[in-house]
């Protein structure tokens, strides 16, 4: 009796080795399933982009270095156009504070030759004087 406790034993440990083992198989049936189902996308994407490729007319490998030369230079103007009116909506910000200023200015100046002519009467001399200043 002992030795078919012992055997049914290894049978269980050997049954659920194997149990294990089953998953451990099962789930890489699953992986390699999904990498089949992603090799036949990448297949068919291939022959699609090779129709297309053979539908595509030839173009002279000179012509696409000239296009790629082309759009390089563009690249270079782009950058040299964003940068000019970089530069240009800065002196637009500088005019346009000076302008303010500017206004402000000719405020005070009319206010205070508005305050002068209701001023009574200064001497030519000191009116001169307060030109310079």
């Amino acid at each position: 009796v002992a030795e078919m406790h012992k055997h049914l034993e290894e049978c269980k440990s050997e049954l659920a080795s194997a149990a294990e083992k089953v998953s451990e198989l099962s789930q890489q049936r699953e992986e390699l399933q999904l990498r089949a189902r992603e090799q036949d996308k990448n297949e068919a994407r291939i022959k699609d982009l090779e129709h297309q490729l053979a539908a595509a007319p030839d173009v002279p490998k000179e012509q696409v270095a000239e296009m790629h030369k082309h759009l390089e230079e563009c690249k270079s103007e782009l950058a040299s156009a964003a940068e000019k009116v970089s530069e240009l909506s800065q002196q637009r910000e500088e005019l346009q504070l000076r302008a303010r200023e500017q206004d402000k200015n000719e405020a005070r100046i009319k206010d205070l030759e508005h305050q002068l002519a209701a001023a009574p009467d200064v001497p030519k001399e000191q009116v001169a004087e307060m030109h310079k200043h």
